[in-house]
């Protein structure tokens, strides 16, 4: 429903549309009808303002240009880093800050996954994980540091 009534996030989307928008969420607040969340029979309630709404929503989205909605495309991760390495240093090649930028997001990768395992293994967050579980969980981690493994700092082991 939020992109139906009110696609705040596209290209086109300005000022008119949100005005328009704001007034008939007013109207419809005056019903106790959220549009956003569900509109229930507000079209059927106010049909013609619907229609001079969606009206103006499909004239915006059809008489925009591919270059505005471009421009408010939202950038990854990995480009807005590599950006920010670019202008921090300028005497690199660009294929060597890109090769630092992808091992520094892939060891955050490897750190999140480890970091999210690990309370899995050892969920000392919930309720249920008392003393027992402590002593069970200590001689797993000593019978994995036996066999030559680390748990605190590999996910695969």
């Amino acid at each position: 429903n939020t992109q139906l009534w009110c696609p705040s996030d596209q290209g086109w989307w300005d000022h008119e549309c949100q005005n328009m928008f704001d007034d008939l969420n007013f109207l419809a607040g005056c019903w106790n009808i959220n549009l956003i969340k569900s509109p229930q029979n507000f079209a059927d309630i106010y049909p013609e303002e619907c229609k001079t709404y969606f009206d103006l929503l499909a004239k915006k989205r059809f008489n925009s240009t591919d270059n505005k909605s471009n421009e408010k495309k939202n950038k990854s991760l990995l480009e807005k880093k590599f950006l920010e390495k670019k202008e921090a240093n300028n005497n690199k090649s660009d294929n060597l800050l890109l090769k630092e930028v992808v091992t520094e997001l892939v060891e955050a990768n490897q750190s999140k996954i480890l970091k999210n395992l690990k309370k899995t293994w050892r969920p000392a967050h919930k309720p249920f994980f008392d003393n027992d579980c402590q002593k069970a969980f200590d001689k797993l981690t000593e019978s994995a540091t036996k066999l030559g493994l680390d748990l605190d700092k590999s996910a695969s082991d």
